[in-house]
């Protein structure tokens, strides 16, 4: 249940080098909508082949986290959670743990505020 995980279950990782921006445009950081959202991960049986897509459904939004439909299998910590709107793709939340109950398979953790604002300060030197 949500007692396993916290709004704080989430960290930013810099690289030493940035990535060419034409290569891998950097997706938007952004609140969720109410979805549906959509799962792309990779899992410890085979780390070099994302899985499919899943799409995923909220079932409900404690403080900072997202009670999620969908399955995570071990190694889909870290994933992000996309949703498209009408501009395109973008990051809501990162996938922090499964449930074995039902009917919440997963969490998520929405990047609180901290983090949202070291990003986009990054983005902003980034553009200098």
């Amino acid at each position: 249940g949500s007692e396993m995980c916290k709004e704080t279950d989430v960290a930013l990782v810099m690289l030493d080098e940035a990535l060419p921006v034409d290569a891998f445009p950097p997706l938007p950081l952004s609140s969720p909508g109410s979805g549906p959202y959509t799962l792309i991960a990779f899992d410890r049986s085979a780390p070099d082949q994302p899985r499919h897509a899943v799409l995923c459904r909220r079932l409900a939004r404690p403080p900072g986290l997202l009670a999620l439909d969908c399955p995570v299998v071990s190694g889909n910590s870290g994933a992000p959670l996309l949703e498209h709107d009408g501009d395109g793709w973008r990051v809501v939340a990162v996938i922090v743990a499964s449930s074995r109950g039902l009917p919440v398979r997963s969490w998520a953790v929405e990047p609180p505020e901290p983090l949202r604002l070291r990003i986009a300060a990054q983005d902003q030197e980034r553009k200098k």
